[in-house]
Formats: structure tokens, C-alpha cells, sequence
């Protein structure tokens, strides 16, 4: 399963974190997402980050000291509030948590255990991609099956997801 995980975050205090989330979302099969990272060169940004908040699959939202004061992180939680992302989040404190953005899951967490946490998350994504999976197997009576492929020794082959 490669589900894609916008991972929002302050950058003075959560760029390294937002990029530990992208690595540990990666070990339990999802593809992280970080802005700093991950952009495509001469793409507006605010365009690009709105789609991709609304076209992915899930929404992690890393909370630190300097979030609230985060205009464009605030922003990002709002996009994904108004397409029903459905956010997770970590955070280091109940007060780094915008106070409007109504948290479902929240991961409280510290920095010894913020790994610990990005895993829990990853969790979270996981048990919602498999009750995506059975909704859609519900509801026309068979699985849907994405080819993946996979590469061995140069070579491309496809196999069912």
C-alpha cells in the first residue's frame, strides 16, 4: 500500500520532524509529502499545496511551539478541514493544537518518543486505507486490484497490489 500523507508543519521547529514522519510513514508503506522537500520547481505554491492536500490520501498535522503563529500552516489545516481529510495529529502540547480544527486523533507525543508517534499515525492511515478497501469490495461484491510495479534485476514486472 503506497498511500500519499501531506505532512504539514511550522518550519523553524518541524522541518526535521516533518521529515522523521516522512521516513517512518515510508517503513509501514505510505509516501510522505514535505514541502521543503518534495516541490515541484516553478508549480505556485499555494496551488500545488492545495491540491495535494485535497488529492492525497491522508493529512498529518505536526503541532509545535511555533504552529499557532503559522499563518500558512493554519491555512493547510483548513484546506484539509474544508475537504474532510480528516487530520491527524501530533503534538507536543494540547495548547500547540489550532483551537478551531477539531482533532479526532491527536497523538500526544515528546521528542524521545516522536517516532513512536509517527508510527501510531501510520497506523491510523493504514486502518483507514483497508476500511476504504472493504467499502469499495462492499459495495460491487470484488476487490479492486491496482497493479504495482516491481523491479527485479532490471526488470519491470506488474503484480496485484
Amino acid at each position: 500500500m503506497r498511500d500519499w500523507v501531506f505532512i504539514s508543519y511550522e518550519t523553524k521547529d518541524g522541518l526535521n520532524l516533518a521529515r522523521l514522519a516522512k521516513m517512518r510513514l515510508g517503513l509501514c508503506g505510505h509516501h510522505g509529502w514535505v514541502w521543503q522537500d518534495d516541490k515541484e520547481i516553478g508549480v505556485y505554491t499555494r496551488g500545488e499545496i492545495a491540491n495535494n492536500i485535497i488529492e492525497f490520501d491522508h493529512f498529518l498535522l505536526i503541532c509545535t511551539r511555533r504552529s499557532l503563529a503559522s499563518g500558512p500552516q493554519e491555512w493547510e489545516g483548513e484546506v484539509a478541514g474544508k475537504y474532510q481529510k480528516r487530520p491527524v495529529v501530533i503534538a507536543f502540547r494540547h495548547q500547540h493544537v489550532f483551537p478551531a480544527l477539531s482533532v479526532e486523533n491527536l497523538i500526544l507525543t515528546t521528542n524521545v518518543n516522536f517516532q513512536r508517534a509517527c508510527d501510531e499515525a501510520g497506523a491510523v492511515f493504514c486502518a483507514r486505507g483497508k476500511l476504504r478497501l472493504e467499502a469499495v469490495e462492499g459495495s460491487e461484491g470484488q476487490a479492486v486490484v491496482e497493479p504495482v510495479a516491481i523491479s527485479e534485476g532490471g526488470i519491470e514486472q506488474l503484480e496485484p497490489a
